[in-house]
């Protein structure tokens, strides 16, 4: 046995964490090459194989290190279940460097805050890696026509969970979405500015999501910024796929003056039709008033949720209080639901009091 199998024999008998990942990377580049590839490389794979899925990461900096040519770290992308990367706008040969790496293993893609990012999605689509993710998290100012691109070749059919945080989202954009053969997708997320049609700025008419076909497996979704909130509504109370969701997400209540009313009514026909029979989980981004709660509650699957919670903003926090004594004093929703806003009132106190 080779000093460099008993110490990675040594390493991989600690806990399995990050720094233990880590050590290992940096150990591989002291490796012989012959027997890195037929010794030490297949039984660090075996052993990391049985990690969880999110301890095998790459992040930005490795990331930015593969990019920058350093060739030594390429062995340990092998190990990876997600790439992350976060930077400004790199070039099509950093990312062919990137993409040419080993992601036997790669599940997860994560691009946060990056410009050029076409670049980088055709670069992985050209070696396959897109075919084998299971994830897919775009976080970018800009549009991503080539993420489209590869939903309308097939080449991310085995996504589970879709996530699309982009400047703007085309109305094409849109359409392929909803029209994708999602075989596995159970979790999409579409935030962003406004649905650009022609040259015109205007909300997105949500119809194209109401498709009775939509994402067959769809349980968990995500609506922000990208819909406004009363066509949202509109289009969830009609769509057929609804009674799917465990987990819904909306954001784009209204803010200006003219939209209130509108909201209201949508309010009231989404509580009326919504046929949310699995929903256990409803999330808000932007603080519901009381009445709206009210209007829920008359839904009888709605009351029936196991959680309801709401992510506040800066200004709005301050309605929390009445809130949560609406629901507690009219004995709005179900008691899990009443538990969960009696600790988020005792929270808000302890913050008041400090």
């Amino acid at each position: 046995m080779t000093d460099a199998f008993g110490e990675l024999r040594s390493l991989l008998q600690g806990r399995p964490d990050a720094q233990t990942l880590g050590r290992l990377c940096v150990s591989m580049r002291g490796w012989e090459p012959r027997e890195r590839d037929e010794i030490l490389l297949p039984y660090a794979q075996s052993a990391v194989d049985r990690w969880p899925d999110e301890l095998r990461a790459v992040g930005p900096d490795w990331a930015k290190r593969l990019l920058g040519g350093q060739e030594r770290w390429a062995h340990a992308t092998r190990f990876a279940r997600t790439l992350t990367v976060s930077f400004e706008r790199p070039t099509r040969p950093e990312w062919d460097a990137l993409a040419w790496c080993d992601w036997r293993a790669l599940r997860q893609f994560v691009a946060m805050e990056v410009d050029g990012l076409d670049a980088g999605i055709d670069a992985l689509s050209e070696v396959g890696v897109l075919e084998r993710l299971h994830e897919l998290h775009v976080s970018t100012r800009a549009g991503v026509p080539s993420v489209t691109s590869a939903m309308a070749r097939g080449e991310l059919s085995g996504i589970r969970a879709l996530m699309l945080e982009v400047g703007e989202l085309g109305e094409d954009d849109l359409l392929q979405v909803a029209t994708s053969e999602w075989r596995r997708l159970d979790a999409l997320a579409l935030n962003g500015g406004p649905i650009v049609y022609g040259n015109a700025d205007r909300y997105c008419e949500p119809d194209v999501l109401a498709e009775e076909d939509f994402a067959q497996r769809l349980t968990r979704l995500h609506l922000s910024g990208a819909c406004h909130g009363h066509r949202t509504l509109e289009m969830l109370a009609r769509a057929p796929w609804t009674s799917r969701l465990e987990e819904l997400e909306v954001n784009g209540w209204p803010t200006r003056d003219e939209d209130i009313e509108l909201h209201a009514m949508a309010m009231s026909e989404f509580a009326r039709e919504a046929n949310l029979s699995a929903l256990r989980v409803l999330r808000f981004r932007i603080s519901p008033r009381a009445e709206e709660l009210r209007e829920l509650s008359s839904n009888r699957t709605l009351r029936s949720l196991e959680r309801i919670e709401v992510l506040w903003r800066g200004r709005l926090i301050n309605r929390l209080p009445r809130l949560g004594r609406q629901v507690l004093d009219e004995d709005l929703f179900t008691e899990s639901v009443r538990a969960q806003w009696r600790d988020e009132e005792e929270k808000m106190a302890r913050r008041e009091g400090s």
